[in-house]
């Protein structure tokens, strides 16, 4: 299950990255009031039929065990996987706290 959903992640991300910049561009040229009207509905048009399904990634989840909760943005592992990592000296200029 944890694989599936880092494979599920890895795919939105790529079909972000393809269609985002495309998105903007056609974004931007529909709201333009400079330009013909012709090329605005043209805009839109494509806009609308763009890859509909929701690309963006919503949540965050854990690159090595797929956990959804605890995501540490910078590095993008679940605090678990972070702990491990920081006693293994896997991360350079990190330190785990004890007390």
């Amino acid at each position: 299950m944890k694989s599936n959903r880092i494979v599920k992640e890895k795919i939105k991300k790529i079909y972000f990255k393809k269609y985002e910049l495309k998105k903007k561009l056609l974004k931007s040229l529909k709201n333009n009031k400079n330009i013909d009207l012709n090329k605005n509905v043209y805009a839109s048009w494509k806009l609308n039929k763009l890859f509909r399904k929701k690309i963006k990634v919503e949540k965050s989840i854990c690159l090595v065990s797929g956990r959804q909760r605890g995501i540490w943005r910078f590095c993008s592992l679940s605090r678990h996987q972070l702990n491990s990592k920081l006693k293994d000296g896997n991360l350079i200029n990190c330190k785990s706290s004890s007390w």
